[in-house]
């Protein structure tokens, strides 16, 4: 792995795990146009992505780590179950989707198409989101983990942004958007911690470095910065221009399939 690569990949995972704009699209993006299909090494390493998703793990538990201690005290004090139930409840319907997805063999993270379709999708569910006026409700039900935990595994599709559809899915539930991110975001070691373990055999085939230990604390740190972003946009209601971002990345890739590039 090179310098420029090891700042790109750590890029993409860092960044585009927590920001919605799919880390998985902008991977598809990047070695069919940028690389066009060339030098793929350091984007097709199994080994790399599971020790980096173990990177974005240790940023999410970091960043909430007060929240994930007051989860942790109502278990124990037997005072508050429901929160640790909705992260349970969510997780099932996300795991299920992406054991069906992974066990159907399709070939969905090679289609340039798809990623650009997808990622205008995800745009206009951010910019629509946006504009809704929600009460505001700080109680998530159990109704409503299980439908946001459908919407994190139908987000394993390339160019659907995992934290774009599940915080987007929980305000047009009248969820207050600070509280929907944060959900989104703890339902997510569930899920990183299944994938870790799924393909946990694929860690052995990395050769450790230097390059490789430096890409996995550029991550860590990215994804630190990643999330400080979100919430401060959130916060000042600034979801949409995420939204803009995906559908001009769409059309810019549309104009280039379609002008002679390839796919």
């Amino acid at each position: 792995m090179t310098f420029i690569e090891m700042i790109s990949l750590s890029l993409i995972q860092g960044i585009g795990e927590f920001l919605p704009i799919s880390s998985s699209g902008h991977i598809v993006i990047f070695k069919k146009i940028f690389l066009k299909n060339n030098n793929l090494d350091f984007l097709t390493n199994g080994g790399l992505e599971v020790f980096l998703h173990i990177a974005t793990l240790f940023s999410v538990l970091v960043y909430f780590r007060k929240e994930l201690m007051d989860i942790l005290r109502g278990i124990i004090s037997g005072k508050d179950y429901n929160q640790a139930r909705n992260i349970i409840i969510a997780s099932v319907p996300t795991g299920i989707i992406g054991i069906v997805i992974k066990k159907s063999g399709l070939d969905i993270f090679n289609s340039l198409m798809l990623v650009l379709a997808n990622l205008f999708f995800t745009g206009l569910v951010l910019i629509v989101s946006s504009q809704v006026k929600s009460k505001e409700l700080k109680v998530i039900s159990g109704k409503k983990s299980f439908f946001i935990g459908i919407l994190q595994g139908i987000a394993i599709l390339p160019g659907i942004s995992r934290s774009g559809l599940t915080i987007s899915g929980s305000m047009f539930m009248n969820i207050d958007r600070k509280k929907a991110a944060s959900f989104s975001f703890i339902i997510l070691l569930p899920a990183l911690c299944g994938a870790i373990l799924l393909e946990s055999k694929e860690l052995m085939s990395i050769d450790f470095d230097m390059m490789i230990c430096a890409s996995f604390f550029l991550t860590f740190i990215f994804g630190i910065a990643a999330l400080k972003l979100l919430f401060g946009l959130l916060e000042k209601n600034k979801f949409k221009y995420f939204g803009y971002y995906c559908c001009i990345l769409s059309v810019v890739g549309f104009i280039y399939k379609f002008a002679g590039g390839t796919a």
